[in-house]
This record gives C-alpha cells, structure tokens and sequence, in this order.
C-alpha cells in the first residue's frame, strides 16, 4: 500500500503522529494544572496566623514579660542560637535577666 502525501511531500502519518504526541502532551498538562491550582489563597499561605512578637532589648538589664505572652524567645551567641526561656516568676510578674550578648523578644 503506497502511503497518502500531503502538500508537502511528507508522509500523512507522520502529521498524525506528531499531531497525536502535541494532544497528548496539552492533555496531560491540562489535567495537571487542574490537579495542582489551589482553591484559595489559604492553600497556598500554609499558616493560618503568624505570631506576635514583641521586641524587649539587649544586654545587660531585666525585662518583663507583658500581658498576653507566656515565653521569652532569647538570642544568645557562643554557639549562635534562638532559644525559648520561661523566666523567673515572682509576685505574679515574669522576668528574665540578660547575660552578655543576649537579646530578648
């Protein structure tokens, strides 16, 4: 069997084939933009409130924990970190008292 030409000289099935490959390939990206596309704008945040911190100061001094927070975040050096400290309750008031290069939030 003699293969149908096309205006170009090419083969017939080579265009459905090629034809065939490019539906295949815009199905497929179709169906996963369908599957990954958020359903809202909460989707995408992952975090639903962020926390509120408040910053209180450096070394050297005491600060006191104000109304509403229940922990002090602390940065200290030697080695670098963030650590969470609950201070020093005393008559009802928390406090935390800075060593050298510490800041407190």
């Amino acid at each position: 069997m003699k293969p149908v030409y096309s205006l170009s000289g090419r083969p017939y099935w080579k265009f459905v084939q090629v034809g065939a490959v490019l539906a295949t390939a815009f199905l497929l990206m179709a169906l996963f933009s369908v599957h990954t596309r958020a359903q809202s704008i909460d989707d995408l945040a992952c975090v639903e409130t962020l926390p509120s911190v408040v910053y209180l100061g450096e070394y050297p001094g005491t600060y006191t924990l104000p109304d509403g927070y229940s922990t002090f975040v602390v940065k200290r050096h030697n080695p670098f970190r963030f650590d969470l400290d609950a201070g020093q309750t005393s008559g009802g008031v928390t406090q935390y008292t800075t060593a050298d290069r510490e800041r407190v939030w």
